[in-house]
């Protein structure tokens, strides 16, 4: 099975403070990042950054000791850990040089077994880069990825999204309506329209008019419990009904769709239930 990359994902205020370091600074500048690894899908997420003690020029970037535990003890503050650092390279494109390798090096030495890297520039570009090394009876091993998907965390947390579509499953049913009609009398001109729910049935009201006696009979038993399939559509519906229901239609509803929307609002404005 083919392992899935983790990512890394930014929160909107750590990708805001990212590139406004960047452009604040025409030499290179960097800063420590915080956050955590999801428990679900290994994403690094970057919740922060620590513009903590350093030296940089136009070529480097090397934070003292006594910054990097200041942003350690920082993070531990906030119920976080230092998962990496991220620096600017200026006006140059974003890339790894051999003094961005031997700071991962000695970062990776202070923080552990892994290390999350961004590498940007003032046009507001980023490169990411994860490396993890550990040690086994063979020697250290290093494993390096390289160009790791960089994307911004939602507004909402995938967690909540998540709480949320669980409370709507639990506890939010939608109603569906099936609308019949039948004849009060073969040829009487009067449409009783009906309402199934279940196996049951209700008559929610009645048309006259042109086209009301067609298909006499059909679904006459539906407040027993018939299966009679046959849909009420226009019979009996007013002037401002009909214009609803062609309105409906004209957005891609069936028919049938139409006319229970159509019904549904009668319904809603006490028009057609007396209990």
């Amino acid at each position: 099975m083919a392992l899935i990359p983790p990512k890394i994902v930014l929160t909107k205020i750590a990708h805001a403070k990212i590139m406004q370091m960047f452009l604040a600074v025409e030499t290179e500048v960097g800063a420590i990042m915080t956050g955590y690894i999801h428990p679900v899908t290994h994403n690094v997420h970057v919740q922060d950054i620590i513009i903590t003690e350093q030296e940089v020029s136009g070529a480097d970037v090397d934070f003292t000791q006594k910054g990097v535990d200041e942003a350690t003890i920082q993070a531990l503050m906030q119920a976080q850990v230092v998962v990496g650092w991220v620096h600017s390279h200026g006006k140059m494109q974003p890339f790894w040089s051999g003094t961005d390798e031997r700071a991962i090096n000695r970062l990776i030495e202070h923080i552990g077994t892994w290390l999350v890297s961004i590498v940007g520039n003032h046009a507001c570009q980023l490169r990411g880069r994860i490396d993890y090394y550990s040690s086994c009876p063979f020697g250290i091993d290093h494993v390096k990825l390289d160009n790791v998907q960089i994307d911004l965390e939602p507004e909402i947390s995938p967690d909540l999204i998540a709480e949320i579509d669980a409370a709507i499953k639990t506890n939010v049913k939608t109603r569906t309506f099936q609308y019949f009609y039948g004849v009060q009398g073969a040829g009487a001109g009067v449409v009783n329209y009906y309402q199934r729910k279940g196996s049951a049935a209700k008559v929610i009201g009645t048309g006259t008019g042109a086209g009301a006696g067609a298909g006499a009979g059909a679904g006459k038993n539906l407040e027993s419990g018939d299966d009679t399939t046959s849909v009420a559509i226009v019979p009996g519906f007013s002037e401002i009904d009909q214009v609803l229901f062609e309105y409906y239609k004209a957005q891609g509803m069936t028919d049938e769709e139409a006319a229970g929307v159509v019904l549904a609002m009668k319904e809603e404005e006490g028009v057609l239930f007396n209990d």
